[in-house]
């Protein structure tokens, strides 16, 4: 859909839900940098303009850290980690993702505070292609199957406040006070660390100047991993944001593939320890 008027954008932000989650994982990392998370080589027309991060908690198809030359068409208002955030939309373009050769009508400019380039979960639905990531090679790749057997599950429905942000979530229970709340979690590539909020964790809501907890987060077909989460208040997000932290605990190699509506992940997992689970380690954040 072309953004070239501003009843055209509006449609265009309509299409993004206002619910982009640009900055999951750039508000926990330095502007600018990507720090260990996973990308692939970008090029928009032609020129190749650095890596983009592979984001499954992105809700863009494409998110661009410069206009690059192209026509900037309008601003937009959308949601970022820290709450709204007016971006620029770019003319229509055609690039190449991690091999991957796509057209869009548009795209967004990150803000200052990421200031990264980035592909979504629109992208991986719109190409059909398997990101394929592989924690202990710090590599990810687009491919057309997946060549290996591990735990498998399809991915839950977005919570009713998040209805047209259909991602990757899974359900987990927060373990925490030796009490377990069940929760919709959201498997998000973009974020470095896994973020929770408040409202899970009884004595972080009562205790506003707390900005972590450590929870333990259980799934069936995962595991139980053991993270110091950072804590948030922000009633647009996921109730859990899962993070690389906690992924590449859980296994090492993952599988996410993204259907017209829903997807399904496989997961190689790690070798199951006995006694208290695996604690997300300090070099791992």
């Amino acid at each position: 859909m072309g953004v070239t008027s501003p009843k055209q954008t509006g449609m265009f932000a309509a299409g993004l839900g206002l619910a982009v989650l640009l900055a999951a994982g750039c508000g926990t990392r330095l502007p600018g940098g990507t720090d260990g998370l996973f990308t692939v080589p970008l090029a928009v027309e032609g020129q190749a303009v650095g890596d983009a991060i592979v984001d499954t908690g992105g809700g863009y198809e494409i998110m661009l850290r410069d206009d690059f030359g192209l026509p900037l068409v309008d601003r937009i208002e959308v949601f970022a980690f820290g709450g709204r955030a007016q971006v620029d939309v770019t003319a229509g373009f055609r690039y190449v993702a991690g091999g991957v050769s796509a057209a869009t009508d548009a795209a967004i400019i990150s803000t200052p505070i990421c200031a990264c380039n980035g592909v979504g979960f629109p992208f991986l639905r719109k190409t059909g292609t398997v990101l394929a990531l592989d924690f202990d090679a710090g590599t990810a790749a687009f491919r057309a199957d997946v060549p290996e057997v591990g735990a498998a599950f399809a991915f839950d429905p977005p919570p009713p406040r998040l209805a047209g942000f259909d991602s990757s979530f899974v359900r987990v229970d927060v373990e925490f006070g030796g009490s377990a709340t069940p929760a919709l979690a959201l498997l998000d590539t973009g974020a470095a660390r896994t973020l929770i909020h408040r409202a899970l964790v009884p004595d972080a809501a009562v205790l506003p100047l707390a900005k972590q907890a450590t929870v333990t987060l259980a799934n069936p077909q995962l595991g139980a991993v053991a993270v110091s989460a950072g804590l948030y208040a922000n009633q647009a997000l996921p109730d859990v944001i899962i993070g690389a932290d906690v992924m590449r605990t859980w296994g090492p190699r993952w599988y996410f593939t993204f259907a017209p509506r829903g997807g399904s992940c496989i997961v190689v997992l790690t070798a199951a320890p006995d006694g208290d689970p695996p604690s997300v380690s300090v070099a791992s954040r």
